[in-house]
């Protein structure tokens, strides 16, 4: 499964893992969460990165498991020796594991609806997160359009208050928009 739907930049290296050790530990925020899924579903999304005869994707984030030696075998994983014989899987909560599940088409279906994704990908030189940003984008504009006739509304009637609060809300939408747009280069 090492054909590709595009070959990959130039003198780019080929992983299998990628390993972060914390010399203290690290306390990550919700946006931080964010971030790390949306920047690994990117790599995984990329066509150099997706196989023309099936799918690859971003299956499993969260704590780390460790398998037993029967659930490797089952799951093609790697064997521990130090691993219980069976049982259910322990999660270290103090590791945040992410792995990608990559497999075959499962029916000409879905290979035509996956390939028809991939060409409008192509053609749009977008991925299906920066659409969702770009679509953020524009309802923020919508916004801060209503929230800027709102002001004007306000300031007509002489509610000085709430032309203020529509008008603070107008600049935020804004510059929500810019930051979503900039996300979305």
């Amino acid at each position: 499964m090492n054909e590709r739907c595009a070959p990959p930049p130039d003198e780019c290296p080929s992983v299998t893992a990628i390993e972060i050790y914390f010399a203290i530990p690290a306390y990550l925020t919700e946006d931080d969460y964010r971030k790390l899924d949306e920047l690994i579903s990117g790599v995984v999304d990329r066509l150099y990165n997706q196989t023309p005869h099936g799918v690859h994707w971003l299956s499993r984030q969260g704590s780390k498991p460790t398998w037993s030696q029967a659930d490797c075998v089952v799951l093609g994983k790697p064997i521990d020796p130090n691993a219980p014989a069976e049982g259910e899987p322990t999660f270290d909560d103090s590791i945040l594991y992410y792995e990608t599940t990559a497999r075959q088409f499962v029916s000409e279906h879905e290979r035509e609806r996956v390939e028809s994704e991939r060409v409008e990908r192509k053609k749009k030189g977008r991925s299906a997160r920066q659409n969702w940003k770009l679509v953020s984008v524009g309802v923020s504009l919508l916004i801060f359009v209503w929230c800027t006739f709102a002001a004007i509304s306000c300031a007509n009637r002489r509610e000085y208050f709430w032309t203020g609060v529509n008008a603070v809300a107008a600049i935020g939408m804004l510059a929500m928009a810019f930051v979503e747009w900039r996300r979305a280069q």
